[in-house]
């Protein structure tokens, strides 16, 4: 009998100890809600993952233009009514209306140039991150201020490393946007205008898509065009995708270049003399200076003057 009320004595505490750490764990879980209630939601800011990363970014956001998102309308084109273009668009055929070149010209130079090639009223310079694939490639303040002063108007394309296969993921899509807006905003591209991105190599036409389906969006929401520099085929391709821009006139804006002659569809573009907007002569000197000469097949090639 003793045995029996002994063992309903213990179980009897055992199960008073066990309440109490019941009622002790349950205030300890409200003290932690009402903390968690009266705490200031944390946002964080999306992942700014580094240049030329392979990972792609995880759905941004704050509202950033993503590659699923529908991709507005491209803005009004820029228009100089007073360019004269070839009659013939295959770069060897002179006058020639526009110049490309990495590094910044001369007095000299543009006096050469000028004197040389009277109807030469564009300059081709370069977008790039701060530590350039070719030193010389981002135009600086002074070199802006001898074009302003020259009358030169500018078409702006934009290379890093873009004659990799590997360079052209979704992720440096988003990201060389990003950094041409930024320096579209410091030298004041006006809106309208055009970005060109390089493509440098003869890639399979799948190759180029996701970057420039990832570029593409956030280039027009910012008010510009999307332009390529590389093989007509390249070229041909992303626009019929919808992700490269028309001229006024009613053709892409593909920059044919030079080192492309061999590449895809670019030699058949080259006999028919249309269908694109730029063509490039390239490795040329002029008063101790490379650069390389283009034809204008179009007066609206995304050109823009320096404000």
């Amino acid at each position: 009998m003793r045995n029996r009320q002994l063992e309903l004595l213990v179980t009897g505490i055992i199960m008073f100890f066990i309440f109490l750490i019941v009622i002790a764990l349950g205030g300890i879980y409200v003290d932690e809600a009402r903390a968690s209630a009266k705490k200031p939601v944390e946002i964080h800011e999306p992942v700014r993952l580094p240049p030329g990363s392979e990972e792609e970014p995880k759905n941004p956001a704050n509202g950033e233009i993503t590659p699923d998102r529908p991709q507005p309308p491209a803005p009004a084109p820029v228009v100089d009514p007073g360019l004269i273009v070839s009659g013939k668009c295959d770069a060897n055929t002179a006058p020639y209306e526009m110049v490309d070149y990495v590094g910044a010209g001369s007095a000299s130079f543009y006096a050469a140039l000028k004197s040389t090639h009277r109807k030469v009223r564009i300059v081709g310079r370069y977008y790039d991150w701060e530590k350039e694939s070719l030193k010389g490639k981002i135009p600086r303040a002074q070199e802006l201020a001898d074009l302003k002063r020259e009358g030169f108007d500018v078409v702006t394309v934009f290379q890093h490393l873009n004659n990799q296969a590997a360079s052209f993921t979704k992720g440096r899509g988003m990201f060389d946007a990003q950094r041409v807006l930024e320096l579209a905003g410091l030298w004041g591209q006006p809106k309208g205008s055009a970005a060109y991105f390089g493509v440098d190599g003869d890639f399979a036409a799948s190759v180029p898509e996701p970057y420039f389906a990832a570029a593409a969006p956030i280039i027009r929401a910012a008010g510009y065009r999307v332009g390529m520099y590389g093989s007509f085929g390249n070229c041909e391709n992303l626009a019929k995708k919808g992700l490269i821009d028309m001229s006024a006139d009613g053709v892409p804006l593909c920059w044919i270049a030079a080192s492309s002659w061999g590449w895809r569809g670019t030699k058949a573009a080259i006999a028919r003399g249309t269908g694109y907007a730029i063509a490039q002569k390239v490795n040329q000197q002029l008063a101790g200076k490379g650069l390389d000469y283009d034809n204008l097949c179009v007066k609206d090639v995304g050109q823009w003057r320096i404000p």
